[in-house]
């Protein structure tokens, strides 16, 4: 191999200082965003690293799986980092222990960003430390691969790239999986090319493997290294060492590095000790989400989107190369144009023995490394950035064999890509993310191709507003919190939906582009107080609004809603925002209710009791903390949101709030001030909701099954609906959902039937009558199909059709499907025999009628009681009713308790008599005398006793009947 380059590295520098000259400036490159701007993931990151730090010391093992990434390491430096930071200063002990109490990451909850903050510099120079560390271990391998100049200038070139340098510094997942991947493949090549003893070369390739481990406990597209090393051992067995001593040496190799992957990967992960399967499984789920969907559509060559196709990742690539590395690789096709006419020169291809199977394998990294990044619908920029060091050894490379001139020896051409590369990065030296390749229009081109920022300008907004005397105590807004809440001391706002009651809002680059129109209406009326501009662009701009909206606010309830008499709500508020309900709540903790841990369930249903949405939460305080954390002096202020489905029809509906035991799953009953049963829920609100601006299209629609059933008279069409029941009893109803389009506005009042058997139902279209609807509008209506209490049992199919507004059916029948039929004989006619008549209502649902029963008994004998019911409506939860038997001491002697007449109450319908027979055993030592029979009904989840009224509406005492008669019990 020529030695280009070896004067320099012999009488200018020692070996030592070559690589210490390397990570010094790597190093200083990559702290320029420590205090200066944090990015949108960081915080979680910190967050994720205190999580996996109380894991390890609790020894909760399958605790150490913070993350689907896995991102192991970068949680593994941040809780070195994080430990090492308390130590040299114990102070910030009291801050970690107050976030150890945070349920979860929230980025709405501004106390818990800063407090966050404050460990975000440690951990951020651990990665930069480690990342610098591994560059100089790349500037060492390629040295072992080719001479001095390809070694220097590569790790150079790497060291003053501003794209790697920026994300190299941060808390985060994809320059880590850059180093290790990109030190996996060197060591391989190491051990398997250049000529060393056995020991050595297998010691490389088990170096290889451990990085390998590295790369894939960092973040899961390193799965790509295992397959890509086997293939090259095989090759490379199979073109140079193909004999039996060959398959030998491939064997040891792959032992070696299959060895090292597994150890590290195993002794690195904890969460694998103990559920292995566990872990693999939630990576796989990480991975085919990230395939499948996007969590937010995102600007790609002038339109928002979710998807953004296979041009995305090398139009990215190309933005983000430097010049000098995009040059150097067209210069490649140059170069192999040359070679083929023979005009190659023989002094400068001489770089190294092993330059085909270094940059065949390079190459192949980076293409297979696309492509597999590629098939994912969520897609970054920086998700790129693994093949960047193999791009810029690939250009070194290209370079070397170029610029041949020497110098007293040295090969001083090739600081020509050096310096251009030092001129691009001072560029952008502080906000090196910025930095866009000016060979294909840098900046001014980019921000109409590719996202522009990442949170750099929205925290040099908040840095500004901070500095700004006369803006302290204004309410302000961004699009990313937390890179804004740490710089601004004063109050934020999420910027989903309240960014109309800030004072003070701040618009991003990233967040105008492809949203103009947003952008205009939030701003119109504002004032431009400033521009935040770097990196050849304005990156975001500072408004003042004249006049902010006020915020939902909670009403004082007259009297507080007790849960149990464990916790209380004292008010609550919600309004409809964008696609979603607002809610704000007070709570407060009655004695003993610290100790328990509540679910929260808010439900929007309509008139006719049917759920259109809910949502399930903890119920925690302002600050995230579970019940046992919160301060005992404060009711906290909580905020929810309810996100409503797409095509939500106009109108008025309900909204309720209930809570859930959460270890035991029972429903906290309602209480009144008495303590008497109140129901299991409380409503909120009732909201009105308008139509929306602009018509729904169809794609942001999920609907289960398509159909697309067309009635071109009436201009509607049926697009599709929910999946219905796989069966039904008869005498309930069968939900239905059905998604309707109209293509042209109508004058008719459209009807639609449904009919399952030989009954067709009419009902409304919709609750939003059809002539309101607008062109191209997308209604989903939920309908309730009565099931005939006498049809047969059997499968029977679902039909849709559409009826004019004289009932007469226009057009063809849609079928959605068949449903089975499981016939239950119900009673609907009150049995003519009762012996006492009675008139007794439980709740709103149901009344006791009449009763039958035994008078008279000996101990051991049974006593019959037969109770007569009737439906009033059906109950929303199950019921239990209760038979007690109480002797002459007023003292229970025996009882009965289940459902009444042994059916679900679910299944009840309105109308229903439900005929309750009880057979009670007397016990043998039951003594004689009369006896009284106590009915009573509960909830089957909580045990809270119905209150019962009689004929008059009198409330009954207890909560409990005595029946009109006594039973005689003789010896």
């Amino acid at each position: 191999m020529a030695s280009l380059l070896s004067n320099f590295s012999v009488n200018k520098w020692s070996f030592n200082k070559l690589a210490l000259l390397v990570f010094l400036l790597s190093f200083l490159l990559r702290l320029t965003a420590v205090s200066r701007y944090i990015t949108p993931d960081e915080l979680i990151w910190v967050y994720r690293s205190i999580q996996f730090r109380e894991a390890l010391l609790s020894g909760e093992w399958l605790g150490t799986l913070t993350a689907g990434h896995p991102g192991v390491i970068t949680t593994w430096l941040g809780a070195a980092a994080i430990s090492l930071q308390m130590i040299l200063h114990p102070a910030s002990t009291d801050v970690y222990t107050w976030l150890t109490q945070l349920v979860w990451f929230a980025p709405e909850n501004m106390q818990a960003l800063r407090q966050l903050s404050m460990f975000l510099s440690a951990g951020r120079v651990a990665v930069a430390l480690v990342n610098s560390v591994g560059l100089t271990a790349v500037f060492l391998l390629t040295r072992k691969l080719f001479n001095n100049t390809v070694a220097v200038s590569a790790a150079l070139l790497l060291a003053f790239d501003p794209f790697l340098a920026g994300l190299s510094g941060l808390l985060h997942v994809d320059a880590l999986l850059t180093t290790f991947a990109t030190l996996s493949l060197l060591s391989l090549l190491v051990g398997l090319l250049v000529d060393l003893p056995n020991r050595k070369r297998v010691g490389y390739t088990a170096v290889s493997g451990t990085m390998a481990a590295l790369a894939l406990l960092t973040k899961s597209p390193a799965i790509l290294l295992p397959p890509l090393t086997a293939s090259f051992m095989l090759i490379i067995w199979w073109r140079r060492y193909r004999s039996v001593e060959g398959m030998r040496w491939l064997l040891w190799q792959g032992a070696a590095w299959l060895t090292a992957f597994c150890l590290v990967l195993f002794l690195l992960f904890p969460a694998l000790w103990l559920s292995p399967i566990q872990v693999l499984d939630l990576m796989n789920n990480n991975a085919s989400r990230h395939i499948a969907e996007a969590l937010r559509p995102t600007f790609f060559l002038g339109k928002v989107d979710f998807d953004h196709g296979p041009i995305f990742y090398p139009i990215a690539l190309a933005f983000r190369l430097s010049p000098t590395v995009f040059s150097g690789i067209f210069l490649s096709f140059w170069l192999i144009i040359r070679n083929r006419r023979g005009s190659q020169n023989r002094r400068s291809s001489d770089l190294s023995q092993y330059d085909g199977w270094v940059i065949g394998l390079l190459l192949v990294w980076t293409t297979l490394f696309i492509v597999g990044i590629s098939i994912a619908t969520k897609k970054f920029d920086r998700y790129v950035l693994p093949v960047f060091p193999a791009m810029t050894l690939f250009a070194t490379i290209i370079w070397s064999r170029m610029l041949v001139r020497k110098w007293r020896g040295i090969q001083f051409g090739v600081l020509i890509p050096v310096a251009l590369q030092v001129v691009y990065l001072l560029f952008y030296l502080l906000y090196p993310l910025s930095a866009y390749n000016w060979l294909v229009g840098g900046p001014a081109v980019a921000e109409s191709v590719m996202p522009i920022g990442w949170g750099e300008g929205v925290s040099a907004a908040g840095r500004w507003l901070a500095d700004q005397p006369e803006y302290m105590g204004k309410t302000a807004v961004s699009p990313t919190a937390p890179s804004f809440a740490p710089f601004y001391p004063n109050t934020f706002l999420f910027e989903a939906d309240t960014w109309g009651q800030a004072d003070i809002l701040v618009v991003s680059a990233g967040s105008r582009q492809g949203n103009e129109a947003q952008f205009d209406a939030r701003t119109e009326n504002a004032k431009l107080l400033y521009t935040i501009q770097y990196g050849g662009l304005e990156q975001a701009w500072v408004y003042e609004r004249p006049f902010p909206d006020q915020p939902i606010s909670p009403e004082p309830l007259s009297e507080p809603v007790v849960y149990d008499n464990q916790v209380q709500l004292l008010g609550a508020a919600a309004e409809v925002g964008e696609e979603q309900v607002r809610i704000v709540a007070v709570w407060d903790l009655l004695q003993g209710g610290e100790n328990g841990r509540y679910t929260v369930k808010f439900t929007l249903s309509d008139e006719c009791d049917q759920i259109w949405t809910s949502m399930e939460t903890p119920l925690l305080n302002d600050t995230y903390f579970y019940p046992e954390h919160w301060q005992t002096d404060k009711t906290p202020l909580v905020n929810y949101r309810l996100s409503l489905p797409l095509a939500l029809p106009p109108a008025t509906y309900q909204l309720d709030v209930e809570l859930i035991n959460t270890e035991s799953g029972a429903q906290l009953p309602v209480l009144t001030e008495n303590g008497r049963f109140a129901g299991i829920s409380y409503q909120v609100a009732e909201l009105k909701l308008e139509p929306l601006e602009s018509v729904i299209s169809a794609s942001r629609v999920a609907i289960d099954n398509s159909i697309d059933a067309i009635w071109d008279t009436a201009g509607l069409r049926l697009l599709g609906y929910d999946s219905l029941w796989e069966s039904v009893v008869t005498g309930t109803d069968l939900p239905i959902d059905l998604y309707w389009q109209l293509s042209e506005p109508t004058e008719t009042d459209w009807q639609v039937g449904l009919q399952i058997g030989d009954v067709v139902v009419k009902r409304p279209l919709s609750r939003w009558p059809v002539q309101s609807w607008r062109a191209g509008e997308l209604v989903h209506e939920k309908y309730l199909l009565p099931v005939p209490v006498d049809l047969a049992e059997g499968v029977y199919p679902v039909l849709v059709m559409l009826l004019d507004e004289n009932g007469d059916r226009v057009g063809e029948t849609a079928v959605l499907g068949t449903i089975s039929v499981n016939p239950l004989e119900r009673l609907f006619t009150l049995p003519n025999d009762i012996e006492t008549s009675l008139n007794y209502q439980f709740g709103d649902d149901v009344q006791l009628l009449g009763v039958d029963a035994t008078t008279q008994a000996s101990v051991g004998e049974d006593v019959a009681v037969t109770l007569t019911w009737q439906v009033l409506q059906q109950p929303p939860v199950l019921y239990n009713a209760f038979v007690h038997l109480v002797g002459p001491d007023g003292q229970i002697v025996a009882q009965d308790d289940r459902w009444p007449g042994g059916l679900p109450t679910d299944l009840w319908v309105a109308g229903q008599v439900i005929v309750d027979e009880y057979v009670i055993v007397l016990p043998e030592d039951a003594p004689a005398g009369e006896y009284q029979v106590v009915v009573g009904m509960y909830t089957a989840d909580s045990g809270i006793r119905f209150p019962i009224t009689d004929s008059d509406g009198a409330n009954i005492q207890a909560d409990q009947i005595s029946l009109p008669f006594s039973i005689d019990v003789n010896e």
